[in-house]
């Protein structure tokens, strides 16, 4: 077993708080790049109804106005084109935030980590206690990204609306993945306990 000197010691700790600085800046600019994109996701919305209000108006038009018929069917089309793409920039900025809570459980693991590592710093304990270390992560990943499928599935798919429609396949499908993300969330915590 190797000893190292206190200023050893030091040195790697100070390099141990300068990365997890690192991880916290990170986390802070993803913050506020989400914040940036909750609130172009809000405006995209606002702006979808605004159109969808439009495109009714215009529907309802079409059917009094036949003679006004060809202009409106034009103004149909670029309305729903426009809604198409509105929709695209929602799913990429959901896509986004998906990306960016991966981020965070990166970072906390980075943090989790160097908690667990900092007190055995001789070369022994990464040969011996790594593995075990590794493993806890490995939990906490699966609860946490359980989670995250959980509440994409209830955000996109919102059963308690569905429910009283008739079910098809897709509902069973979500109602199904969510089943499993719910039992391996609770077990990765039950082994994390």
């Amino acid at each position: 077993m190797k000893i190292f000197g206190y200023g050893s010691l030091t040195v790697k700790i100070d390099h141990r708080d300068m990365l997890l600085r690192e991880q916290l800046a990170r986390i802070q600019s993803a913050e506020e790049t989400n914040a940036d994109y909750e609130a172009t996701i809000q405006q995209f919305r606002e702006l979808v109804t605004t159109l969808q209000n439009d495109l009714d108006q215009l529907r309802h038009q079409e059917v009094t106005k036949e003679s006004e018929k060809h202009n409106l069917s034009s103004q149909s089309q670029a309305m729903m084109s426009l809604n198409m793409q509105l929709q695209s920039t929602v799913m990429k900025a959901n896509a986004k935030a998906v990306d960016l809570e991966l981020r965070k459980l990166d970072a906390a693991q980075a943090n989790d980590r160097l908690t667990y590592v900092q007190p055995y710093l001789p070369d022994s304990f990464f040969k011996t206690e790594n593995d075990p270390i590794s493993c806890l992560l490995l939990f906490k990943r699966l609860a946490f990204k359980s989670e995250l499928i959980i509440k994409q599935l209830d955000q996109n798919h919102p059963i308690s609306e569905k429910i009283m429609d008739t079910v098809d396949e897709n509902l069973v499908s979500v109602c199904e993945v969510k089943s499993f993300g719910r039992y391996t969330y609770i077990h990765g915590q039950d082994f994390l306990a």
